[in-house]
């Protein structure tokens, strides 16, 4: 598998990782994110170690990928059940039609009167 480096920064120090081409601007967009939460945790909390920062942002970047995670399986949970309703829907629809090769039913005439 082709690997290129990437260089990142996180809270002012340099690091260099080996990705796939294809995940390379995923892998920075993430290291900025990162570094931006340690920013701020740094900022809200100043004299802690790069260490608890890091470990901070991770927590908080673990909660939200619970959640979202969370929210698809809500989600997914509802499009199943829409679907199961309208699965449901058409097999009810499917046995109260006639059979395609049943021959069209006859209308009836009314009758003529006895003026007509």
């Amino acid at each position: 598998m082709e690997l290129v480096s990437v260089r990142i920064q996180i809270l002012d120090r340099e690091y260099t990782f080996q990705v796939p081409p294809a995940r390379q601007w995923e892998f920075s967009q993430a290291a900025e994110e990162i570094d931006q939460r340690m920013r701020e945790f740094r900022t809200q909390r100043p004299g802690l170690s790069d260490t608890l920062y890091a470990i901070m942002a991770a927590l908080y970047l673990a909660l939200e990928l619970r959640f979202c995670q969370q929210q698809s399986q809500v989600a997914e949970e509802t499009w199943r059940a829409a679907l199961r309703e309208v699965a449901d829907f058409l097999d009810r629809i499917a046995h109260e039609a006639p059979p395609a090769d049943a021959a069209p039913a006859r209308r009836r005439r009314p009758k003529k009167s006895a003026g007509s």
